[in-house]
C-alpha cells in the first residue's frame, strides 16, 4: 500500500495525541475535517500545516513522505527517532542529560537550563514532585549521592 499525505498526516497525529477530537480541537477544526484529511477527502490549508509543524509535527514527512531525519547522519537520524519517541518525562531528562554533559563552552545548551528546568517543571505527577535540579536529591540521600556532590568516587 502506497503512503498518502492522509495516512501520513495520522500516523504523525497519533505518535503525538491519538485522540482525534483533541487534536481536531487543537487546530480549531471540526474532528470530521481532521477525518477528510486524513483520509484524502479534502486539502488542508497552510495555515493549518503551520500549526502542525509547531506542535512537532513532522511536515515534510507528511507532504513528501520523506522525514526530516533523513538528512541527518545515521547516528543524528537514530537519535532524533529515539527522542520524538519518548513521553514528556523521557524527553526532559533526555535534555537534562545532554545539557549535562555539554563542554562548559557550549552555551547554547546551558542557556537552555531555564527551559529544560520549566518542562520537567511542567510535568505532571503523582505525590510529591521531585526537584530533579537540586544538588542534595539522589540516591545517596541528604546529602545525595558521590556524583551529586562533585566528589571523585576513586578516593573514597
Amino acid at each position: 500500500m502506497t503512503e498518502t499525505f492522509g495516512s501520513r498526516l495520522r500516523a504523525e497525529r497519533t505518535r503525538i495525541n491519538p485522540k482525534q477530537g483533541e487534536f481536531a480541537s487543537f487546530l480549531g477544526v471540526r474532528q470530521s475535517l481532521l477525518s477528510e484529511w486524513e483520509k484524502d477527502i479534502t486539502a488542508l490549508k497552510a495555515e493549518h500545516l503551520a500549526k502542525l509543524s509547531a506542535i512537532g509535527i513532522d511536515i515534510l514527512y507528511v507532504v513528501t513522505g520523506e522525514r526530516s531525519g533523513d538528512r541527518l547522519d545515521r547516528s543524528e537520524s537514530m537519535l532524533l527517532d529515539a527522542f520524538r519517541s519518548l513521553d514528556q518525562i523521557g524527553k526532559g531528562t533526555f535534555l537534562l542529560l545532554v545539557s549535562q554533559m555539554a563542554p562548559s563552552g557550549s552555551s547554547h545548551l546551558t542557556t537552555r537550563r531555564a527551559l529544560i528546568e520549566e518542562m520537567v517543571k511542567a510535568i505532571p505527577t503523582e505525590g510529591e514532585p521531585m526537584n530533579v535540579f537540586d544538588p542534595n536529591v539522589g540516591s545517596g540521600g541528604a546529602l545525595g549521592t558521590m556524583h551529586d556532590r562533585g566528589t571523585d568516587y576513586r578516593r573514597e
